[in-house]
C-alpha cells in the first residue's frame, strides 16, 4: 500500500473519531472517545485547557472566533467526507481519492487557525498549547514497520 493510500486511511480514521463535534452544534466539542472532546478543532482543546494555560479572558474571546471560524470552515468538508465513507465500510478507492482535496483543504485551514493562535498567545504559552495540540492528535502510523515480520528478514 502506498503512503498515500496510508496517508488517506489514517486521516479517514481519524476523521472518523473527530468530527463529531463540528457536526454537533452547542456540544462545543464535547463528543468523542473517553469524553474528553478528541476532535478535529485544536483551538477547542485549547479552549478547554484555558485555565492550565492562563489565558486572559481577551484571548479566550478571540480564540473562540477562531474556533468558530475554523468549524465554519471546515464543517462542509466534514460533511462531504461523512457522505463519501457512507456506511462506515473501508472507502473504495474512488471515495478516497474524492477524500483527498477534502483532507487537504481540512489541514489548510487548521494550520491558518493554529497559526492565528499561537499569535493570539503569548510566547510562554505558545510552547504548552503546542503539547497539548500535539498530545491531542491521534497517534499514526506508529509502531506498523516491519508489522508481521521479524526484523532483518527479508
Amino acid at each position: 500500500m502506498g503512503n498515500t493510500a496510508k496517508t488517506i486511511m489514517a486521516a479517514t480514521a481519524f476523521l472518523a473519531v473527530s468530527s463529531a463535534p463540528l457536526l454537533s452544534q452547542g456540544q462545543e466539542g464535547r463528543q468523542g472517545p473517553r469524553g474528553q472532546g478528541a476532535n478535529l478543532n485544536q483551538i477547542a482543546i485549547l479552549l478547554e485547557k484555558g485555565e492550565e494555560l492562563n489565558l486572559t479572558e481577551q484571548q479566550v474571546e478571540r480564540l473562540h472566533v477562531v474556533k468558530q471560524n475554523l468549524d465554519e470552515a471546515n464543517g462542509p468538508h466534514v460533511n462531504e467526507l461523512r457522505t463519501l465513507r457512507g456506511d462506515g465500510d473501508r472507502p473504495d478507492a474512488s471515495a478516497r481519492e474524492r477524500m483527498r482535496p477534502l483532507l487537504e483543504a481540512i489541514q489548510q485551514n487548521q494550520d491558518s487557525a493554529t497559526e492565528a493562535t499561537m499569535a493570539i498567545l503569548t510566547e510562554d504559552q505558545r510552547g504548552p498549547a503546542r503539547e497539548i495540540i500535539e498530545s491531542a492528535r491521534p497517534q499514526r502510523g506508529r509502531g506498523r514497520r516491519g508489522q508481521g515480520r521479524p526484523r532483518g528478514n527479508p
